[in-house]
């Protein structure tokens, strides 16, 4: 497991090494600055920073190259992080001297032996201050990365548990009414047993990903809705919109289920007039917009609770655990009744969730 997590840590790669470019780059530049205030050589202060740059950025390059090798003839990772550090270090300072005196101390500045022995004084100095730099941010942004992901399992699994304590009971009550219309309406019965066994197979894929598709999930609450306008007839109309463009976007399960459920619950069952769901799905710009709603009783007359209840405490969250800060579920009535759930989730934290 240690060998796991330090091959992580530490393997070079250009994705690494292109974000830590910027921080190189500064670094190497106060090495040089140091060193020319340190010798008082400000008179070849270009040629300084220029071999700091090519010294510096070589000696990254190196440790990273050596360790690279350590690792694939299967050696140690703590030792031959030690050998990279030990071996790259001198070996970064001999090729990046070479550049700076071919392209420039050959035509305009020839180092003596003093400015050579300086030079690789700064860059052990420099190296060894580096490694632990750049060790250190590794560290942080890995152990973050695993604070992240131990959030969004616990959540995931909390969704779940949830989920297992839901799906029973919506179950048990679709068979009691698939049992009484058995008897007065066949022809609607095996309706909803269509619908059903749509709705579980649906559910049974979403249980085994961890990332299904928009169009997946609409087909899912397609299936539901069509269950619920069986159990509760003539009361409940439904109209799902997903474009084309929408269709393959990823997302996580069962962020949208809950919001339906909400709406038939709070908004749709309560009033004696039954009502409509309509669900809404669109880009607009950097920005994926989930709209539920629905013209039931509404907010002010379903109470508080709908803004607060356990079911989109979850979701936030889900979408703050999954997506970050970014993404948000904003509540807001509709004139004259009804209710409006808005989900928006950043297009790129999409992308890198699902990657």
């Amino acid at each position: 497991m240690g060998d796991q997590h330090s091959e992580s840590l530490y393997q070079f790669s250009w994705h690494r090494f292109v974000r830590n470019l910027p921080s190189l780059i500064l670094f190497n530049l106060l090495i040089g600055l140091t060193y020319s205030a340190v010798t008082m050589n400000w008179a070849h202060l270009g040629v300084v920073l220029v071999t700091s740059q090519s010294i510096g950025l070589s000696i990254y390059l190196c440790i990273s190259t050596l360790h690279r090798l350590f690792l694939r003839w299967h050696l140690q990772a703590p030792l031959g992080y030690a050998l990279s550090v030990l071996l790259g270090i001198p070996a970064g300072f001999a090729l990046g001297s070479i550049v700076p005196c071919v392209w420039i101390g050959v035509k305009y500045y020839i180092p003596t032996l003093d400015h050579l022995w300086n030079s690789l004084t700064f860059s052990l100095l420099g190296g060894c201050f580096g490694v632990f730099y750049f060790a250190g941010k590794a560290r942080y942004l890995e152990a973050r990365q695993r604070a992240e992901q131990a959030s969004r399992a616990a959540v995931e699994a909390q969704l779940r548990g949830l989920q297992a304590q839901v799906e029973p009971h919506f179950l048990f009550n679709t068979l009691a009414t698939l049992d009484a219309l058995i008897a007065i309406d066949p022809k609607h019965a095996r309706e909803l047993l269509g619908h059903l066994n749509r709705y579980l197979r649906s559910a049974l894929i979403h249980s085994r990903n961890t990332h299904t598709t928009l169009g997946e999930e609409c087909e899912l609450l397609r299936a539901y809705l069509q269950i619920m306008e069986t159990r509760i007839p003539n009361r409940l109309r439904t109209h799902i919109e997903c474009p084309a463009d929408c269709v393959e976007l990823p997302l996580a399960p069962m962020l949208l289920q809950p919001l339906v459920e909400n709406a038939i619950k709070h908004g749709i069952e309560p009033a004696p007039q039954g009502g409509e769901i309509r669900i809404h799905v669109q880009r607009q710009d950097d920005l994926l917009i989930v709209e539920v709603s629905d013209t039931g009783i509404g907010l002010a007359q379903s109470g508080s609770t709908q803004g607060t209840g356990t079911g989109l405490a979850n979701i936030r969250e889900r979408l703050l655990a999954l997506y970050g800060k970014k993404a948000q579920l904003t509540l807001a009535p509709l004139s004259p009744h009804g209710t409006l759930a808005r989900i928006a989730i950043p297009m790129t934290c999409l992308q890198e969730q699902s990657a």
